[in-house]
């Protein structure tokens, strides 16, 4: 697995996580909108998709600090 794919399953394990954690109604949802914008990220903006998720993560207060996990081993 490269860095870059390690990073993208820490930073979404990590979402998931903190939005079970903030018992929110539907997390699935919420991942699913954050990854939408880190898809966007990429596509517009021209990120690579791990900066894309990790930028995307503050749209929501519970998983602002998710990418402080992405590159650890």
């Amino acid at each position: 697995m490269t860095i870059q794919t390690q990073a993208v399953q820490n930073l979404i394990n990590a979402i998931e996580t903190a939005l079970k954690a903030s018992c929110v109604s539907y997390p699935e949802i919420m991942l699913d909108h954050i990854l939408n914008v880190a898809q966007e990220y990429t596509n517009v903006e021209g990120y690579a998709f791990d900066v894309a998720l990790a930028k995307a993560c503050a749209i929501y207060p519970a998983t602002k600090y998710c990418p402080a996990v992405a590159y650890k081993k």
